[in-house]
């Protein structure tokens, strides 16, 4: 749907994830590459936690969703 949208209208479409009762435009979003969300860090803190465990990750893990019920 979005390359139908970019090629009908001549544009680009990026993700964004945002909570207009927080922010906006945002907390994070997608950039030319479109290959996953850049959090706004001078905004937001992210916190990586194992859902299987409930432990805070140390900062660089990457979050293991196959844990997941």
């Amino acid at each position: 749907m979005r390359q139908q949208i970019e090629k009908e209208l001549g544009i680009t479409a990026i993700d964004i994830y945002g909570l207009s009762e927080i922010i906006g435009p945002g907390v994070s979003a997608e950039c030319e590459a479109k290959s996953g969300l850049h959090l706004m860090e001078d905004h937001f803190l992210p916190e990586v936690i194992d859902p299987a465990t409930g432990e805070v990750l140390d900062p660089g893990t990457t979050g293991n969703s196959s844990s997941r019920p």
